[in-house]
């Protein structure tokens, strides 16, 4: 019978996620190619509670002790390191700051870049969604992350190509979605988007 409440809730689980998680990723670009990125990661704490519950569930199922220890960590400073190689090659950790309102808690944390065309995008955010064990945690291949492109000049030029997911019924040609970010020659402050 445990073992049929674990299954049904492992099944529930992903209709539960819906708007439990909220990921923000802003990446602020200088000329010279270098930059930081804000990573804020918002979990509900309805998800929270009930994340710690199954946590609590399948613990003390396993090992016969219960185990009330919050199942995310947003603050650990050492897990934020350990995320800026995640980011890209020459990635590193700033700073963070917990963030605690009334329905969400969670992190914003900053790290640096001094080369944009060595940071990783991933645009399924799966290394952004906190987990409960590290070794659980899906790893994304070179594939899955987009492309980047920049040249320096004026107008400095910025290319992010995606990666698309397989459609069946897509054209062979259309491999991917590309998004092209270039100051405006006139100004000089302006950007423009091309797709």
């Amino acid at each position: 019978m445990k073992n049929f409440n674990k299954l049904v809730s492992l099944l529930v689980l992903p209709l539960l996620l819906v708007g439990c998680i909220q990921v923000e990723t802003i990446i602020r670009l200088k000329a010279d190619g270098s930059g930081t990125i804000e990573k804020t990661v918002l979990v509900s704490r309805e998800f929270i509670n009930m994340m710690g519950m199954m946590k609590t569930l399948f613990q003390s199922d396993s090992t016969g002790e219960d185990s009330a220890e919050d199942p995310f960590d947003f603050d650990d400073e050492e897990t934020l390191r350990a995320n800026a190689s995640k980011l890209g090659v020459g990635v590193r950790f700033l700073s963070a700051e917990k963030i605690d309102t009334d329905k969400l808690e969670g992190v914003k944390a900053i790290y640096a870049f001094s080369d944009i065309t060595q940071v990783r995008i991933d645009p399924g955010m799966t290394g952004d969604i906190p987990s409960m064990d590290d070794e659980d945690a899906p790893e994304s291949s070179r594939e899955e992350y987009a492309d980047i492109h920049f040249r320096k000049g004026n107008p400095a030029r910025l290319v992010i190509t995606f990666p698309r997911e397989e459609d069946k019924d897509a054209p062979d040609e259309m491999e991917s979605d590309t998004l092209s970010l270039e100051e405006d020659e006139d100004s000089g402050m302006g950007r423009r988007f091309k797709s």
